[in-house]
Parts: C-alpha cells; structure tokens; sequence
C-alpha cells in the first residue's frame, strides 16, 4: 500500500515531468528550425526582391536566422542603377519585424548597418514611412557625372523622416549635418594645393509631395562661409531634380588670394564683403550665378 508521502512525490515527480515536457518540445522545434534554416535559399529570394522593388543589384552573404527573431548577414553590397552608378557596401547588418505593426496595415521593419565607417539605423514601413539616422558615415561624392570636383565629410547624427520614394506624396523631414567637408579636385581653378577646407555644413528641410524646402542653409568654419535658402524639386534622377537656391557666400579665414578674386566676379555685392549668388538648374548640371 502506498503511503500518502510516497504518493505526493510520486505526482510531483511525474507533474513536474509533464510540464517540462513541453518546454523540451519547444526548444527541441526551435533548435531543428534554426538548423534547417534555408539561407541560400532565402538570399536568392532577396536579391530577387531587390531587383524587383527597388531597381538595384545586390550581392549578400547567406542570411542568418537571428534570435529575437530577425535576419543578419554580414555583407550586402546594393548597386545603384544609373546615372548613380555606385555601389552601397553595407556591413553587419541586422534586420527585425516592428512587432506592433504588424497586427495594423502597414507592418514594417528596424533595421540597423555599417557603412563607410559609421552605423545606419531606421525603419521601414509597407507604406513607405520610413525613418532613417546615419551617424559618422564618411561620404565621397563627385559634383558631376562625369567627374570633376569632389567633395567629402562626416555625416554626423543626421536624419530624415518621411516617405520613400521621393516622388511619392506626402510629408518629409531631414536633418543633416556633415562635418570636416573639403573640396578637393580645384587645380585648374588655380589653387595651390586644389582643396579647400569648407567646415561644417548644416541642412535644414520639410518637404511636401515633390517640393523640398529649405528651411536652413548653412555653412560654417571653413575658408569659405555662406548661408542660403529655396527650394528643390525632386525627381527620379539627379537630371530631374530642379534647385532654386539664393546663396550668401564670404570669404573666410586662409581663402585662397586666386579663389577669392574669382569670387568677386559672381554674383552681387552683399553686405560685409559677402556675394549674393543664386543656383538654379538641375542637380546633374547646376548654374551658379
């Protein structure tokens, strides 16, 4: 006959068995998922996915299945189509649903990257809301198609808030700064080093449908300093994007005696030994004048 006490711990033994079994199950399912997780396959899927919705090429590393739930692959180098003609090298990312969106209609991601030695951070939603912060990214970008003056800096804390792609309607905010900017390739404007040191280059913008306007300009503690306003229209290309600016620029400290004599004969005379100048055109083939 079985005493109570051997029976209380004959049921714990066998209640605590049938509540871990479960758990066990769980983690069980878990382990063989993560396992046969089917990378290859899903890095074909994406880079289809790319090509279909956004126009660019990708290459990637086979994604990883990440817990929380989410994906990561270590390299994704996007391609844009032309007349970018350049190529994104993405590192490190990661990428996560936004789990409350997805019980609405616009379910969305967070993603988070590497690039040029500085991190991108945002969200992305199905509706093209997105959310997007680059901090100490090194950008490099020439001024013309084909060549010609290149200018770069750090982009530092900047952000932008609103809808892609740009053409879409609706309501956009950006705010960008970029720090240590330097102009380089000047040689044949008489410069003796080809450079100038332009410091730090403030953006303020809200936009609404194509039109973005400019709400701050500024440039500050470089050789040259200057302050503008406008407005940009925004299209699909560089070649279609209108600028309508009106610019302040004086010299600043260490400018260059041949660039500042070059900058007398544009524009008109503003207050302090400042020149008024406007920039119009298109973004491909900007007129200073």
């Amino acid at each position: 006959m079985i005493g109570i006490a051997s029976l209380r711990r004959l049921i714990g033994e066998r209640l605590g068995w049938w509540l871990l079994m479960p758990l066990l199950l769980i983690c069980a399912a878990l382990s063989s998922f993560y396992l046969a997780f089917p990378s290859r396959t899903l890095q074909t899927r994406l880079q289809l996915e790319l090509a279909r919705n956004l126009g660019v090429q990708s290459s990637l590393s086979p994604p990883q299945l990440q817990f929380p739930p989410g994906l990561a692959c270590s390299q994704l180098d996007l391609t844009l189509p032309a007349p970018y003609d350049r190529t994104l090298p993405l590192r490190q990312v990661r990428v996560a649903p936004l789990w409350l969106s997805l019980l609405g209609d616009a379910p969305g991601l967070r993603f988070r990257a590497e690039l040029n030695g500085g991190t991108l951070n945002g969200t992305t939603r199905r509706d093209g809301q997105t959310t997007l912060v680059a901090d100490q990214v090194v950008v490099r970008e020439t001024l013309q198609p084909k060549g010609g003056p290149v200018i770069q800096g750090i982009l530092q804390n900047s952000r932008f808030d609103g809808l892609l792609p740009l053409q879409a309607p609706g309501q956009r905010i950006l705010a960008l700064t970029l720090d240590r900017v330097r102009l380089s390739g000047l040689e044949s404007y008489g410069l003796t080093d080809g450079s100038l040191e332009l410091g730090r280059l403030l953006v303020q913008a809200v936009g609404e449908g194509k039109t973005l306007r400019l709400q701050q300009l500024s440039l500050q503690g470089g050789t040259v300093e200057g302050s503008g306003k406008g407005t940009v229209l925004l299209g699909a290309t560089p070649a279609a994007t209108r600028l309508n600016l009106t610019l302040e620029l004086r010299p600043g400290p260490g400018l260059d005696p041949t660039l500042r004599d070059l900058l007398k004969l544009v524009g008109s005379d503003g207050p302090n030994g400042s020149r008024n100048l406007r920039l119009s055109g298109s973004l491909q083939q900007p007129t200073l004048r």
